[in-house]
């Protein structure tokens, strides 16, 4: 038991570390990965993160609405001074998709097949669960930031629903991006 409670208490220095420390390093070492060449492999394409990435972060925006409910469309919606379901509703798949569109430009050149879609979407649906839920959303309502233990196993359940959005970006995105690959590169003859 000393050994959890020692866990616990601990919690909120790594919810800092990844928000603070793990975040960012992650956002300069995807923008690196993007700038860098990789020989034989892909170039990098703008309008492919942008469309993409914004369908997989729609499709999974999906699933996560019908898996949240209306109670977090009202939660959204709150933000806005708004006490429409349907305000909530078009706010959170706004941000379903501009994450979506993150994802694709963050890990275009990683997501090579199954395992590294499906690994790089948990991670980047966990590392929002960090920064929405826990960082962002209590900042936006006013209210103080609350890393601690009791208000994240409070948010288990968005834990669940951002590692499983995660998921659902990063096989989407593996296979739309294949698609369009083979479709837009493969088959043209000049990149031949």
């Amino acid at each position: 038991m000393g050994m959890l409670d020692t866990a616990r208490a601990h919690f909120p220095e790594l919810v800092a570390y990844v928000v603070c420390l793990g975040l960012p390093l992650g956002f300069v070492l995807g923008l690196l990965s993007v700038l860098r060449s990789r020989g034989a492999q892909l170039e990098f394409s703008f309008t492919r993160a942008l469309v993409v990435g914004g369908l997989a972060g729609a499709i999974g925006g999906i699933v996560f609405g019908r898996w949240a409910g209306g109670w977090y469309f009202q939660l959204l919606s709150e933000f806005l001074n708004s006490n429409s379901v349907s305000t909530g509703a078009w706010l959170h798949y706004f941000f379903s998709i501009v994450i979506g569109i993150g994802f694709g430009l963050l890990f275009q050149k990683d997501v090579r097949g199954l395992g590294s879609s499906l690994g790089w979407g948990t991670g980047y649906g966990l590392m929002w669960w960090f920064l929405g839920p826990l960082t962002l959303l209590p900042l936006v309502g006013g209210n103080g930031v609350d890393w601690s233990y009791t208000n994240a196993a409070a948010l288990f359940g968005a834990l669940v629903g951002h590692i499983v959005y995660g998921l659902i970006v990063g096989l989407v995105y593996a296979f739309i991006d294949r698609l369009w690959v083979r479709f837009f590169s493969e088959s043209d003859p000049i990149n031949r």
